[in-house]
């Protein structure tokens, strides 16, 4: 019976991985971890705290690296994808270093396990826009987050909040 659990439990870990390097926000991981491993920060790269990532030069991003990830090779499918998975674009303060960088809170440098939490959001076919614009900011390095989800913590979440939990 033990055996038999633990087969189970390894068979479910390799389809989870074998789904996860298929996913848009493992890819976007991966997209990131290479340009830090291979000198392409200058095109993409993440923010210093880790929380967000900024793409520098558009043109060389969906001509050079966009094609070795993605199937859509337009800009404005890969922020499709980002709005669908719960980005956010930081534009609340111009001077602030994280201005036009994107972050979700399961979107964490060196914590690839947190994106499994990141679910496709579906939004209702009613024929017309979205009116407003989400805005997101980043909580400064000596500054308290104040999203429920860390629960006034600076802490990075290990574990998915429960679904009684307020996600804003």
């Amino acid at each position: 019976r033990g055996n038999q659990l633990w087969y189970l439990s390894f068979s479910f870990a390799i389809v989870l991985t074998i789904f996860e390097q298929f996913d848009f926000p493992f890819k976007l991981h991966s997209l990131l971890q290479d340009a830090a491993n291979e000198g392409t920060e200058d095109i993409v790269s993440w923010q210093p705290d880790g929380r967000a990532f900024r793409i520098l030069k558009l043109q060389d991003f969906t001509v050079h690296v966009m094609p070795r990830y993605f199937a859509q090779t337009k800009y404005e499918s890969f922020t499709r994808q980002l709005n669908v998975y719960g980005f956010q674009r930081i534009t609340a303060d111009r001077e602030s270093l994280d201005f036009g960088a994107y972050h979700n809170e399961y979107f964490v440098r060196e914590q690839r396990e947190l994106c499994r939490y990141m679910t496709r959001q579906r939004s209702k076919g009613t024929g017309q826009e979205r009116e407003g614009r989400a805005t997101a900011t980043l909580p400064s390095q000596k500054q308290q987050c104040t999203s429920s989800i860390f629960q006034g913590s600076s802490e990075i979440p290990t574990t998915r909040p429960s679904s009684s939990d307020d996600f804003g």
